[in-house]
């Protein structure tokens, strides 16, 4: 089903509509972890950079129900300090132990 939105606002509002009855995730890929030399992170990073947001459920898969959404960071495997340095940029904290994905 396509729905045919014609602004940033009604996508938003969609989407919240869409997050308050359902379980389901939304998932961000190709993207890039900057270079960050204050952590010994020379380079930038393209393979494992993702974000996905889990709405009514605490995992990836969003199988189990729950009244609050998850955001979750896919960095690579064992680096938790790119993904801890993000949720500083936004003034939230790592809450969980790292888990293999996909």
């Amino acid at each position: 089903m396509s729905l045919g939105v014609k602004s940033v606002v009604e996508a938003r509002d969609a989407l919240v509509a869409w997050a308050d009855i359902t379980r389901c995730y939304v998932l961000w890929h190709n993207l890039k972890w900057p270079a960050l030399p204050e952590l010994g992170l020379e380079y930038e990073e393209y393979k494992y950079a993702e974000l996905q947001i889990a709405s009514n459920s605490h995992d990836i898969y969003c199988t189990e129900w729950t009244a609050e959404h998850t955001v979750f960071v896919h960095g690579r495997p064992g680096d938790e300090a790119r993904p801890a340095w993000l949720a500083a940029q936004v003034g939230a904290g790592i809450v969980g132990p790292p888990e293999f994905g996909w």
